[in-house]
């Protein structure tokens, strides 16, 4: 769907450009804090602090646009995985949703602010993620336990990202020079053998998490790895990978399953159960199989049938859409222009969050300035 060319429509589709440069930015950043041990999935949820001038700027539908967005981005740059997007839409969406409600029923008359809003998307956020571990991963209440970190996260986590929404709120966003129409991002549709394919590893991924028995599970993990060995000419390095990279997964999930699940006591070892052991192996290779699968998903095309769904969903959304795929192509241009800016510690990071804050911001108006198309004398 083409934007409409005027002023007013072309300064939204450059702003939500920019926005969206620093939420997968600040999303970026998020990959290189470590995570909180036996806590994995619980992290700072920086990109909310932008998810909320979206909410209050365009809206709460608009707003959910830009979170699926986003995730997708950051999948494509930073590699998706069926459990981290998981995690991702279930937090970023529940907690765009509980913060579009917050802002229209009591942020619209004054009752509560951004600090607020924060703190509660921050919980929604967290809670989701858990959902989706229970459901997805364990299915065991223990998981749960980890209510009052959740809540003393929540505080911590919804404060941090109402800071960065008033920092980022405070920088004027100008385009430089006039323009005459709205440049164009391009998007390949995808083909028949991509939507099948990505429909596939989904389902499989689906389907695994309803397998019951490790005997199964085992025969089908065995199969997937010969047909990744076969298809991308796998070694051995490609296969340790997931769980070198998600080892903290299986920590936890370890964790949960062995030390909180009732049955048989071991000898010498009365506080892991057999029941307990067959379920820790039993999740850690339901674990491992969606791991290994991420690794077809770019070769599947499912960045391509995502942003085609979405298309189709969100049509009458044409500046959230466009503004995306601008920013995903040109990301990695946004991504140089950061290095080229002067580095900051983290020390001084935490002492002067503005200097980064402006340094991110600038290098996204400078890529965004540069689709400006100008009126030629």
């Amino acid at each position: 769907m083409e934007l409409p060319n005027n002023a007013d429509a072309q300064n939204i589709y450059f702003t939500k450009t920019v926005y969206i440069f620093i939420a997968v930015s600040l999303a970026m950043l998020e990959l290189f804090i470590p995570r909180i041990p036996l806590f994995p999935w619980i992290k700072p949820g920086l990109a909310n602090s932008i998810t909320m001038l979206w909410i209050i700027r365009f809206g709460g539908r608009d707003a959910l646009l830009f979170t699926l967005m986003r995730i997708l981005i950051t999948g494509f740059y930073f590699g998706f995985s069926f459990v981290t997007l998981a995690l991702s839409v279930c937090g970023g969406v529940f907690a765009t949703i509980a913060m579009g409600i917050v802002f229209e029923v009591l942020g619209k008359r004054g009752l509560i602010g951004v600090v607020g809003m924060a703190i509660i998307g921050a919980m929604v956020h967290n809670v989701g993620q858990v959902c989706a571990v229970y459901f997805l991963l364990d299915r065991n209440a223990a998981v749960w336990y980890q209510a009052p970190i959740m809540v003393l996260a929540a505080l911590c986590f919804g404060g941090i990202c109402a800071g960065v929404y008033l920092l980022v709120s405070r920088i004027p966003l100008q385009i430089q020079g006039d323009f005459v129409a709205v440049p164009q991002p391009s998007r390949a549709s995808p083909q028949r053998r991509e939507v099948v394919f990505t429909l596939g590893i989904i389902v499989v991924c689906v389907a695994l998490s309803l397998v019951p028995r490790l005997d199964i599970l085992s025969i089908i993990l065995v199969a997937i790895m010969l047909f990744i060995w076969w298809i991308e000419k796998a070694t051995m390095q490609t296969f340790f990978a997931p769980i070198r990279k998600f080892w903290l997964f299986f920590v936890c999930v370890g964790v949960a399953s062995l030390f909180f699940t009732y049955g048989k006591v071991l000898p010498y070892v009365t506080f892991v159960t057999y029941e307990g052991v067959h379920e820790t192996a039993l999740q850690w290779v339901r674990l491992y199989c969606w791991l290994l699968l991420s690794i077809l998903f770019k070769k599947a095309g499912f960045h391509t049938v995502m942003l085609s769904l979405l298309s189709t969903l969100f049509r009458s959304y044409p500046s959230t859409l466009h503004a995306g795929l601008y920013a995903l192509e040109k990301f990695p241009s946004f991504i140089a222009h950061m290095k080229m800016e002067p580095r900051v510690g983290v020390l001084e990071m935490l002492k002067h969050p503005q200097i980064t804050i402006d340094s991110t911001v600038h290098a996204a108006l400078d890529i965004v300035n540069k689709m400006v198309v100008k009126e030629q004398p």
